[in-house]
């Protein structure tokens, strides 16, 4: 497992695009904090399984492939955060 700039700078956008499509379908009426932490932590999993399966290439499920995702998913946090605090009717 790499961790390299692209890595991590191609797991932010991963996180981002899985974070968009998940809050415009999902938890909507939640706090802006709990909307956040639950809209990015389903993006984070749903990112982590289809890593997993995709780096076994036929062998077992890659559990440590999700990792990848993490610093995009902070990143991507805090900036939904924002987000859902200020656009709060």
């Amino acid at each position: 497992m790499n961790f390299t700039i692209a890595g991590m700078l191609g797991g932010a956008i991963a996180m981002f695009a899985l974070s968009l499509l998940v809050g415009k379908f999902l938890f909507k009426n939640d706090e802006p904090t709990t909307r956040a932490v639950k809209t990015v932590g389903v993006a984070l999993v749903f990112a982590s399984i289809l890593s997993g399966f995709g780096e076994a290439n036929g062998g077992p499920f890659v559990w440590t492939s999700g990792l990848t995702y993490v610093p995009g998913a902070v990143a991507v946090f805090l900036w939904l955060k924002l987000q859902y605090t200020q656009f709060t009717p």
